[in-house]
Formats: structure tokens, sequence, C-alpha cells
């Protein structure tokens, strides 16, 4: 495949064929500066971005969230009868930007619209996935479509944020 046309950090992609031989993939970007060492700047300066092949090439990157909190982990689900695809993934809502403030994660998503803007696509902006803004560690999305209209998310809740504890549990969305 091509090269990034950037020099960010770029990990976590994933991918989703939509119609008309196209597809959709989103991945976690880092602008951070390359000689940043403490993690919690590290993750503060990671966003999500995406781009569209159309058939022959690739799009360029666009960012569907660039702000200054650790953003990661993007899963993707297309379903044809809405003609639209969705990308969830887990956002660190903590003020202070601490990645070990866990109970800080939650769920954000933004819907890709291949009809909006002429015809050029477009998301929509970043929103709270509904009952993930609960001071519980809501992480690791899976979007899944039937095809019919409807989409599944499922996302591991940690009610305590501490990952070795038994208050675990998977959540459907």
């Amino acid at each position: 495949g091509a090269a990034s046309p950037n020099n960010e950090w770029e990990t976590d992609p994933a991918v989703v064929f939509m119609g008309n031989g196209t597809a959709l993939a989103c991945w976690t970007a880092n602008k951070g500066d390359k000689s940043l060492n403490l993690l919690n700047d590290i993750l503060a300066a990671q966003d999500i971005a995406c781009a569209v092949w159309n058939g022959t090439a690739w799009g360029a990157p666009v960012k569907i969230i660039d702000d200054a909190q650790a953003d990661g982990t993007v899963s993707l689900a297309y379903d044809p009868t809405l003609n639209k695809s969705l990308a969830v993934w887990v956002h660190n809502a903590d003020p202070g930007k601490s990645a070990l403030n866990r109970t800080a994660w939650k769920l954000l998503y933004s819907l890709y619209d291949p009809q909006a803007n002429g015809g050029a696509g477009g998301f929509s902006p970043a929103q709270d996935v509904t009952g993930t803004n609960t001071g519980k560690s809501d992480q690791m999305p899976v979007a899944g479509s039937d095809g019919n209209g409807n989409v599944l998310l499922v996302w591991v809740r940690d009610d305590d944020g501490v990952f070795y504890t038994e208050l675990d549990k998977v959540v459907n969305g």
C-alpha cells in the first residue's frame, strides 16, 4: 500500500467495505512531537483519522476528532440500507489527561455519509455513545451491522476502572 502522507505515528487501523467497491479506513493518528516521553502527553496527542478508498485510490486523510485528549481503538461498521458507516472509538475525557484515570474513558462515534457535501462524503461531528459517559471505564468497542438499518455495538465496561478486579462486564449497546 501507499505510505501515509504525514509524519504522525499511526496505529490501530480498521477498514470496512462500503458500496460500489469503496472502503473506509480509520486509525489512531498521533500528532505529538517525537520527543515526547510522558505517557499522558503522548496519548493526549492521539486523534482518529480516516480515508476513503474510491475503488482506485485513497483520498486524503481527515480527522474525525482532533483535540487534546486521548482517542483510539476505532471500530467500523457499514450498513448498505442506510448507505452510511459508523466509526466508534475510546475517548479519555479526563480534564487532567491522565491515562490511568480509566473511569474517564467513554465512547464517541461519528457517521460517514458518502452522499454528504454534494457527493464528496463527510463525517458527522463526534458525539457521545449514550450510556458511556458514566464515570466507568468504557473501552474496546466493536460495531456490526445486519445490513437492514440496524447496528449493534458492544464494548467492555470496567465499573471501577481497575482492570484486575471482578467488576468487569461486557455491555450490549
